[in-house]
C-alpha cells in the first residue's frame, strides 16, 4: 500500500463520473425483488467485459460496462441496473475509504497488474455476510459450484481453486482505477543484479530505487524502459524497490522477506543466468570455496598451472568450490575486478585435460564460459565427492584450503581428509546445484 485516506460520498461520485467501469455484481433474490449484495467495478486500460447474466435461482451473477456517472447515481436513487437487470442498492456510509496500492501481476484474484486507487463502500453497520449453504446450480446452463464463495470468486475475479477461499471482500463495493502513468511491468531478482522493466506514458525519466540497507542504489529510466541495479552485497534479506517521479511514488515491490511479509510473488526469481552466478561469486570475494585467476594456464608452464591444480585438488577434497578466470587476484592492482580474458577459445578442453592428467583421482568439474559487461570470463566449478585428491599422480601431493589461501596438508589434516574419504560428507558442495 502506498497511501490511504477517506473522502465523503459526494467527492467520490465526482471522481468516478468521467470514467467507464467493468462492473461485476452479485444480486440476491429477496421475495419478488432483487437486491445488490456485492460488486466490483474496474477502470482498466482496456475493457474486455461483455453483458452477462448467470441465474442460480436465489442468486444472480451479472456483468456489463457501466459509466461512472450512472454508477454514482446508484447511491442517490438506491436503484441500479447491470446487463438489463434492475435491483435495489443499499444505503451507504457517508465516508468512502481509499487506498493507493502497488501493482501485483498475478499475485492474487483481487490484485491488478497496475498500481491503482481502490475505493471501498460500506452500508451502515457494515455489510452482511451471505448465509447461503449447499451447491450453487445454475438453471440457465451456467456451471455448478460446490458453494456460494467459490461461485462468487469465479464471477467477480475469475479465481478458480481453493487457495483463494476466505478472500471475498466484506464491503458492499470495491472500485479500482488503474494508474498507467508509470508502473513495473516486470522485476527480475538475480544473484548479482536486479532488472526492472518500467512501462507507461511517463516511464522515461522516472526513478527506480532499491532501498535495502546497506544497499542503496538508483537509476533513471531511459528510452528502453529497462533499468539494471547491481547488488554489491548480494540478494538483500529485506528491501523495497520504489518507482517514483518528481517525489511521488508510482509503484513499488518488496524484495526479500523482510518487513514481516511473504516474498512478493510478482518479483521473478527465475534460474540465474551464468553471468549472474559468476558475479555473485565475485561479489562474495575469495574464500574457502572461491578463487580468482586473472589468466588461463596456457603453454604448459608449470608456474601457471601448479597454483590452479593445488586449489582444484583442495576444493575437491573438501567442500567443493569455483575458480573464476578473468578476475583480478588478491594483492594485485585490480583485485576483485572483472578484467576479462584476452583469449578463451578452447578453454573447456584445456582445463579439463589439465585437471584430468595432473590430479588423481580426477575430480568432477564443469567449465562454463560467459561474459560480464562484454568481457569474456570462465568459471570452473569443482564438485566435492568425498575422496582425497592429489596433485601429480606419480608423486601425489595433497592440499587444503585455509580461508582464501591453499596450503600443503599437514599430517593431522591428511588424517582428517582420509577419515572424510571413508565417510563422505553428508552436506553437498555449495556449488552442487550445477551437477544434477
Amino acid at each position: 500500500m502506498i497511501a490511504q485516506g477517506g473522502i465523503d460520498l459526494s467527492e467520490f461520485k465526482a471522481r468516478i463520473a468521467e470514467r467507464d467501469f467493468d462492473v461485476r455484481a452479485v444480486v440476491m433474490r429477496e421475495g419478488d425483488s432483487l437486491r445488490l449484495k456485492l460488486f466490483v467495478a474496474d477502470a482498466l486500460p482496456s475493457s474486455r467485459i461483455r453483458p452477462s447474466l448467470h441465474d442460480y435461482s436465489d442468486v444472480l451473477f451479472i456483468g456489463d460496462r457501466v459509466g461512472g456517472s450512472v454508477l454514482g447515481s446508484w447511491f442517490d436513487t438506491h436503484e441500479g441496473a447491470v446487463a438489463g437487470t434492475r435491483f435495489a442498492v443499499p444505503e451507504l456510509q457517508p465516508q468512502v475509504n481509499w487506498t493507493i496500492e502497488e501493482g501485483h501481476g498475478r499475485n492474487g484474484p483481487r490484485e491488478l497488474l497496475w498500481p491503482h486507487m481502490r475505493y471501498t463502500l460500506y452500508p451502515p453497520g457494515g455489510n452482511q455476510a451471505v448465509n447461503r449453504y449447499g451447491f450453487v446450480i445454475g438453471r440457465d446452463g451456467s456451471p455448478a459450484f460446490p458453494d456460494f464463495e467459490r461461485a462468487a470468486l469465479y464471477y467477480l475475479y475469475g479465481a478458480v481453486g481453493d487457495r483463494w477461499l476466505n478472500t471475498l471482500p466484506t464491503d458492499l463495493g470495491t472500485i479500482r482505477i488503474a494508474d498507467t502513468r508509470a508502473w513495473f511491468r516486470r522485476v527480475h531478482l538475480g544473484l548479482a543484479a536486479l532488472t526492472a522493466t518500467v512501462a507507461g506514458v511517463e516511464a522515461v525519466g522516472s526513478r527506480v530505487e532499491l532501498s535495502a540497507p546497506p544497499t542503496l542504489v538508483s537509476r533513471t529510466v531511459g528510452k528502453s524502459g529497462q533499468v539494471r541495479l547491481r547488488l554489491p552485497n548480494g540478494i538483500p534479506n529485506q528491501g523495497v524497490l520504489i518507482l517514483s517521479r518528481e517525489g511521488e511514488c508510482r509503484d513499488f515491490r518488496y524484495v526479500g522477506v523482510g518487513y514481516g511479509i511473504q516474498p512478493d510473488q510478482s518479483v521473478d526469481r527465475g534460474i540465474p543466468e551464468p553471468e549472474e552466478q559468476f558475479m555473485s561469486s565475485v561479489l562474495q570475494g575469495e574464500g574457502p570455496t572461491i578463487e580468482f585467476k586473472e589468466r588461463l594456464p596456457r603453454g604448459g608452464k608449470q608456474a601457471l598451472s601448479l597454483p590452479l591444480l593445488k586449489t582444484v585438488a583442495a576444493f575437491a577434497s573438501a567442500s567443493g568450490g569455483v575458480v573464476l578466470f578473468g578476475v583480478g587476484e588478491k594483492g594485485r592492482e585490480k583485485e576483485g575486478e572483472v578484467i576479462g580474458l584476452d583469449d578463451d577459445i578452447g578453454a573447456e578442453e584445456a582445463l579439463q585435460n589439465l585437471v584430468r592428467n595432473q590430479i588423481d583421482p580426477g575430480p568432477d568439474v564443469e567449465i562454463v564460459k560467459t561474459t560480464v559487461d562484454g568481457k569474456a570470463v570462465v568459471a570452473m566449478f569443482v564438485k566435492a565427492d568425498g575422496r582425497v585428491h592429489g596433485v601429480f599422480p606419480d608423486r601425489p601431493q595433497y592440499f587444503i584450503r585455509r580461508g582464501s589461501t591453499t596450503f600443503p596438508a599437514r599430517v593431522a589434516e591428511m588424517k582428517d581428509l582420509v577419515r572424510k574419504e571413508v565417510a563422505p560428507p553428508v552436506v553437498s558442495s555449495p556449488f552442487g546445484s550445477r551437477f544434477r
